[in-house]
C-alpha cells in the first residue's frame, strides 16, 4: 500500500518529481526511503547517528538494523513515522526506558531533514533571518 504525497508529485500523473526518469510513484513512502535525490541526506544522517556517542547502541542497532535493505519499506516506514510499537524498540525500551525517545528524536531528524532537501531541490526553501 503507498500513501499518495502530493508534495512528491511533479504533475497529476502521480510520479515523484525528483526522479522523474525512473517512473516512481510519488509516495511517502518513496520519499522517505528510496529516492535517490535524498541518498546524501540519508547517508550524512548514518554518518550522524554512528558517530554519536549520546546514542544507546541499542538504539542505533535497531536504527541500523530496520533501515537496511533487507526489511520491507513497510517496517522502514513504521521505524521512521511511529516506532513505539515495533517489536524490538518495545523490548529495548523495557531495559532502557530512553531509547524509544532517541529513535524518536533521530527519525523526526531524518523526516525534516529529507523535507528540507526536498524544499530546496524545488526551489522552495526560503532562509529567515531571525530576530
Amino acid at each position: 500500500m503507498y500513501i499518495q504525497c502530493q508534495a512528491c508529485q511533479a504533475t497529476n500523473d502521480g510520479f515523484c518529481q525528483h526522479c522523474p526518469e525512473q517512473q516512481q510513484i510519488g509516495s511517502l513512502e518513496h520519499l522517505l526511503i528510496n529516492c535517490s535525490a535524498f541518498n546524501s541526506v540519508r547517508n550524512n544522517f548514518f554518518q550522524m547517528l554512528n558517530d554519536n556517542k549520546d546514542i544507546y547502541q541499542e538504539a542505533k542497532d535497531i536504527i541500523f538494523e530496520t533501515l537496511s535493505s533487507h526489511t520491507s519499506i513497510e517496517q522502514k516506514v513504521q521505524l521512521l513515522l511511529d516506532s513505539s510499537c515495533i517489536l524490538a524498540v518495545i523490548t529495548a525500551s523495557q531495559k532502557k526506558p530512553n531509547i524509544l525517545n532517541q529513535i524518536f528524536k533521530f527519525s523526526c531528524m531524518w523526516c525534516y531533514g529529507i523535507h528540507k532537501r526536498r524544499l530546496k531541490l524545488s526551489g522552495r526553501w526560503k532562509k529567515h533571518n531571525s530576530i
